[in-house]
């Protein structure tokens, strides 16, 4: 149903550009142009508001999948299983600063808060054999290095490793990465995280760091309850979450898929090329723009907002007065006794701004 609705999608827009092009050659009459657009562009917010926030990266990734599934079905694997090796590392870092390099090739990375003062590292190693003995033969050809310190834990692998890791508090600098696999990190604080995916979903929860920097080439970006000064983000084929956020800066972008924001920041400049963006607005400056899709804003009740908003084809709805008006550009002003101040800029080339 969604790709139907995907090339109905396209189909309209195909057509809006036909009637602009027979608008601007004098083809058609003003009053003919003016409804059909207001038609076509009603058709656009419907699709767009049935899926909200089915993501179009996550589409395109799911097809993928699907495909790969009935490619991988036909192959004959010899009746291989799958088998598992795992080894656990546990100790005590001696400095309060703490530095946090995992590297995979293929496999996940979690890191958590552990229960007492211990860091605890399952490392998990998994092949495809037709036996135990050629498992083991398989697992031999893993590299893992391990490089520990009083305040460093370094790890790295090769091939398909799993990294699960419960560290006792302190103040980290974490860089995690995996070429393909999910980083999930939650519950840490400290100076700075980066996490690094390129097929994979990125998940972070309850962190304090001052600065985080996400980035993944083919997954969602999900994010909640953090607390820290620079926040960015980027994803090229995914959905970005972002709930209960306090940051000084954000900056989040997305290739194809759908911005949700909750934040309190001082600057927040939120994109994507083709999906819609949902945010709330509570202070300081907000930078909203897509090139096909709708923008959503909720400003809250007693926050003062400059407003300046730009559409290419598409229709303009707020509830703030109105103080300046330019073909496809607004400009507007809401809740002038608020005690916060906010600025907005806004722009799609192709999709409707709805401000309230």
């Amino acid at each position: 149903m969604r790709e139907k609705d995907k090339i109905k999608s396209d189909i309209i827009t195909k057509m809006l550009g036909d009637l602009e092009r027979l608008y601007k050659n004098k083809e058609i009459s003003e009053e003919s142009y003016n409804e059909l657009k207001s038609k076509y562009e009603k058709e656009l917010e419907k699709i767009d508001e049935y899926y909200d926030f089915a993501d179009l990266g996550d589409m395109i990734r799911e097809k993928v999948e699907r495909s790969l599934e009935k490619s991988l079905g036909k192959i004959d694997w010899y009746a291989r299983n799958e088998f598992v090796k795992e080894d656990i590392l546990k100790g005590k870092f001696e400095s309060k600063d703490v530095e946090i390099d995992f590297r995979v090739e293929n496999g996940r990375i979690e890191l958590k808060k552990s229960d007492n003062d211990e860091y605890n590292v399952l490392i998990r190693k998994r092949v495809k054999a037709r036996n135990r003995k050629d498992a083991e033969e398989e697992f031999e050809d893993i590299d893992v290095t391990i490089d520990l310190e009083e305040d460093r834990l370094s790890i790295h692998a090769t091939d398909t490793v799993d990294i699960i890791a419960a560290l006792p508090e302190k103040n980290y600098r974490i860089r995690a990465e995996s070429e393909n696999g999910v980083i999930n990190i939650s519950d840490l604080k400290g100076e700075e995280t980066i996490l690094r995916t390129e097929n994979g979903k990125l998940v972070m929860k309850s962190l304090e760091f001052e600065k985080i920097d996400g980035k993944t080439e083919n997954g969602r970006i999900d994010i909640g309850n953090i607390k820290t000064e620079d926040l960015k983000l980027f994803t090229e084929n995914g959905s970005l979450v972002l709930d209960e956020i306090e940051a000084d800066q954000i900056k989040a972008e997305t290739e194809n898929g759908h911005i949700s924001c909750n934040c309190d920041a001082n600057r927040q400049e939120l994109k994507t090329e083709r999906g819609s963006i949902r945010v709330n607005v509570s202070k300081g400056e907000n930078i909203v723009s897509t090139e096909m899709g709708s923008i959503k804003i909720k400003v809250s009740e007693n926050t003062k907002a400059e407003i300046e908003a730009r559409v290419g084809m598409g229709r303009i709805k707020c509830q703030g007065r109105t103080i300046e008006e330019g073909g496809r550009y607004k400009k507007y002003i809401m809740n002038e006794e608020g005690t916060k101040e906010a600025r907005i800029k806004a722009e799609t080339d192709m999709g409707a701004i709805k401000i309230m």
